[in-house]
């Protein structure tokens, strides 16, 4: 390689054959000139390529071979049939290294800085998913029933805020992909990925359906029961909400451990990690304090910034509480 991102000088087995490429992008290479006086084989399990070529460069699109610099050198098998078309290897099957030529001393090369798209990709996710869109739906189940409609206005508001950060999030993937030649959603460098962009395309579009369903909602007359459309507004809007969460985490996790599959440097997966646990941990402390205590420190501060106040009844599940009866706009 260049070392400069100018491109790389690439010898590849392929079709039964040794043939150079100028590669200056992440797509498949065509062409490719037959390097003569090499060999390519597979044989018991074993795949063999050699072959010879001058220390100079042969040309603009050809790297030269210097003694006494430090070079990169990057290398990747295929597994079993795989010698007749190139493919994207996982993360165990290649490799780089740092080779002075003079000394054939050898470091490992150094990995890659996460783009700007991949940054603001990572925190937005990491935002919503880890944290604004799990705080709507704790406080939407463990403080309903807080006077002045508290938990109605504290949902709307974190889901809201989730929805516009996530469609963020997700142009940015959008760009990223295809500046790094996944094509969106045609080709992905392996499986991992490619259920990460389709789980995180199903969890987009259920949260996006969200406010949706929740602006058709039929409001409960006070002092009768639910009526049957109710019962399935609240079915599909609270089960939708809940997969959208799970799946939001999930997924997130899984774009973390792609972070190193992809050879991206220790700074991103730290920073991912960090923010996953800043979002993550406190809500999961909220839930699991409210389910063992309802009216806590927690919740009131909570419910205080909206100008709410803990004052749950027995008919909190229900959304009326009997010290400060919920008005229409909570259901």
């Amino acid at each position: 390689m260049t070392g400069d991102g100018k491109g790389a000088d690439l010898f590849a087995c392929t079709g039964g054959a040794v043939k150079r490429y100028w590669m200056t992008t992440r797509t498949t290479p065509s062409g490719g000139a037959l390097v003569a006086d090499s060999s390519c084989s597979y044989v018991n399990g074993m795949m063999s390529m050699s072959f010879r070529r001058p220390m100079a460069a042969e040309g603009p699109n050809t790297v030269a071979i210097t003694p006494g610099a430090d070079q990169t050198i990057l290398f990747a098998r295929g597994g079993a049939g795989s010698a007749g078309s190139f493919a994207i290897h996982p993360n165990t099957d290649r490799n780089g290294q740092v080779i002075d030529f003079a000394t054939l001393s050898v470091t490992e090369a150094s990995k890659k800085s996460a783009e700007a798209a991949l940054w603001m990709h990572l925190i937005c996710m990491i935002l919503c998913f880890g944290a604004l869109l799990p705080w709507g739906v704790a406080l939407a189940n463990r403080t309903r029933g807080a006077s002045g409609g508290a938990w109605f206005k504290l949902h709307r508001g974190f889901q809201t805020a989730g929805w516009c950060i996530q469609l963020i999030g997700f142009a940015m993937a959008l760009w990223h992909s295809g500046s790094n030649g996944g094509g969106h959603f045609g080709s992905s460098p392996n499986e991992d990925a490619h259920g990460h962009m389709y789980i995180g395309l199903f969890v987009v579009i259920l949260t996006t359906l969200q406010p949706v369903n929740a602006y058709f909602r039929p409001h409960p007359t006070p002092g009768q029961s639910k009526s049957i459309g109710r019962w399935i507004f609240e079915l599909v809007h609270k089960g939708c909400g809940y997969i959208a969460v799970v799946l939001g985490i999930f997924n997130m996790s899984s774009g973390i451990r792609l972070l190193s599959n992809q050879s991206y440097d220790d700074t991103v997966n730290f920073v991912a990690l960090v923010l996953t646990a800043l979002g993550v941990v406190p809500v999961a402390c909220f839930w699991l304090i409210s389910c063992l205590k309802r009216e806590n420190f927690m919740a009131r501060i909570c419910v205080g910034l909206v100008g709410g106040s803990m004052q749950v009844s027995q008919d909190s599940e229900s959304g009326v509480a009997g010290a400060a009866p919920i008005g229409k706009e909570t259901k």
